[in-house]
């Protein structure tokens, strides 16, 4: 085999893996079946990042993207507090977005919380995925990185109450 074969494996043997790794599929244990039908929860919510935004090779929008404007558009703020508490840490992340805009009275409490938690945030950006710190996601969210995102659909929702869960 020659160096340039060799280059060539190579470059395909990384290339598959880059592929696999952008080709991860969310998963949650919620039911979203097009935006006509309701939006169920139960349980635990299981998120496999925090992203907004196109990821992956084809940059396409996360599943825990649409679901967070799903459940802004069907349960508004009491989906958010749902989501806090009945989610892993990039659910938490998510809803924390939300309720920064939507809850800016109650956000302090939930960030404060958010804080203390252990563990870290898996995101990703493109086809990178990243571990990262509750300080570095509330610092993400507080410096308004995501706000481009959902500033539209969010400003629809303000005003809208709800009692933390």
């Amino acid at each position: 085999m020659t160096p340039f074969n060799h280059f060539r494996v190579l470059v395909s043997v990384l290339c598959a893996l880059c592929f696999a790794a952008c080709g991860r599929q969310e998963s949650a244990n919620f039911v979203y079946e097009g935006s006509h039908s309701p939006l169920q929860l139960s349980g635990r919510i299981s998120l496999s990042e925090f992203a907004f935004g196109g990821i992956g090779y084809a940059g396409v929008t996360s599943e825990g993207e649409k679901f967070f404007f799903r459940l802004l558009a069907d349960r508004g703020q009491a989906g958010l507090r749902y989501l806090y508490n009945r989610g892993d840490a990039q659910a938490k992340a998510y809803a924390l977005v939300g309720l920064r805009w939507l809850a800016a009275e109650d956000y302090p409490s939930f960030r404060a919380d958010f804080l203390i938690q252990p563990g870290v945030v898996v995101t990703q950006s493109g086809c990178l995925v990243y571990h990262r710190s509750p300080a570095e996601i509330i610092a993400e969210i507080e410096s308004g990185q995501f706000d481009s995102f959902h500033h539209r659909e969010l400003e629809e929702k303000k005003g809208e109450s709800g009692s933390r869960e």
